[in-house]
């Protein structure tokens, strides 16, 4: 009987709590509600439920940031098939933040993410083959991914299109038969062509909200020294983002989303000593993304 009144109790809630309800919400940064009706509706076994408690959770949005349990949730929507969760798992596997970096897990689930029209996924799968990311390089592929990632609007594909054709380019120009005759003169020694540098964490600070704040720990023009960073330190939500100043090439390394200024202190006191020595500074997320869009 009991079982039979806490079945009936629970559909009650359910009708009355709506998920639209719980977006607007969100949206309008009421975390401690949403926490509360997302708590109930986990019993309800509904994966944009776990979705949404692995933003909360990952985020330490007005509660203490818990990134286990947030996985937990972000990876049973995943496998329950929710398109955005398994973006999101791709990428932090592919980042190595809240999982250790595994970049073959992180093509499984970009492959799973574009099966279901997301166009960030197929971008990703061609750098994924042009670097050999998780899986044997292959251009053929790359330019087969970059393509269908054109055409899905991808601002970046173009360039990266160029690139591998610019590759193969010079690549069917030293393997025909003039080489022979090249190989008579003096050999010049060429600079190592440098390995692009990958910014896809400017799309993600784009999409963050404007009234949040974010704590940037480095801005310099040595994009390689900022990579490295962001390879050191498997901090969450650790973003390296490109920008310009007076034409010259900017590159940060920010970290984490946080509604209030005083959460993100809080969050800058648990940093590692090396971090804590760079001085970070805490900025509003609409100033970050104004810099962004400048370089348009």
């Amino acid at each position: 009987m009991k079982y039979l009144l806490f079945l009936l109790t629970l559909t009650r809630f359910v009708h009355a709590v709506d998920m639209e309800q719980i977006r607007t919400d969100f949206n309008q940064q009421k975390y401690t509600q949403v926490l509360q009706d997302l708590n109930l509706l986990d019993n309800t076994q509904s994966p944009l439920v776990w979705y949404y408690l692995s933003q909360i959770y990952g985020d330490g949005l007005d509660i203490e940031q818990d990134i286990p349990k947030a996985v937990k949730y972000l990876q049973k929507s995943a496998v329950a098939g929710i398109v955005d969760a398994q973006s999101d798992l791709a990428q932090h596997y592919y980042n190595g933040d809240w999982v250790k970096r595994d970049n073959k897990q992180a093509v499984h689930w970009w492959v799973k993410a574009e099966q279901q029209g997301d166009a960030n996924a197929s971008y990703a799968l061609g750098r994924a083959y042009f670097l050999g990311q998780g899986v044997e390089e292959e251009h053929k592929l790359a330019k087969k991914w970059y393509q269908k990632a054109l055409l899905e609007g991808s601002p970046k594909a173009l360039s990266a299109l160029q690139l591998i054709d610019e590759k193969q380019r010079i690549k069917r120009i030293i393997t025909e038969p003039a080489k022979a005759e090249i190989a008579k003169k003096p050999k010049i020694e060429l600079e190592p062509e440098p390995k692009p540098i990958i910014l896809d964490d400017n799309d993600k600070v784009k999409r963050l909200s404007p009234s949040f704040y974010i704590v940037q720990l480095i801005s310099i023009a040595d994009g390689e020294k900022v990579t490295e960073l962001k390879k050191t330190y498997h901090l969450p939500k650790l973003r390296m983002i490109h920008y310009k100043v007076k034409e010259k090439d900017r590159y940060a390394l920010l970290q984490g989303h946080y509604p209030t200024k005083t959460s993100a202190k809080r969050a800058i006191k648990n940093y590692p000593k090396a971090l804590s020595k760079l001085k970070p500074w805490i900025r509003k997320v609409s100033t970050i993304q104004k810099k962004i869009y400048q370089n348009k």
